[in-house]
C-alpha cells in the first residue's frame, strides 16, 4: 500500500473542529480590567469534514520492479 500520487485534498475541505460563535455578545457585566479582555466563545464547526487523509492504493510488487 502506498499514498495515491493523484489524490489532492478538495480546495472545500474544512478542518477547524471549532470556530467563533458570531452570535454571542460581551455580557453587559463584562469588567475588562477584572475578567480580562472578552473573547467569544468557540463552537462546534457544523462543516467540519475531519482530518483529511490521502487515499491510500495497493500496488503489486511486481509492478515495482520493471
Amino acid at each position: 500500500m502506498m499514498d495515491d500520487p493523484e489524490d489532492k485534498k478538495p480546495e472545500d475541505w474544512v478542518e477547524e473542529k471549532e470556530i467563533v460563535d458570531k452570535e454571542a455578545k460581551k455580557p453587559d457585566d463584562w469588567d475588562t480590567e477584572e475578567d480580562g479582555e472578552w473573547e467569544a466563545p468557540m463552537i462546534p464547526n457544523p462543516d467540519y469534514k475531519g482530518e483529511w487523509k490521502v487515499k491510500r492504493i495497493y500496488v503489486n510488487s511486481n509492478s515495482l520492479l520493471r
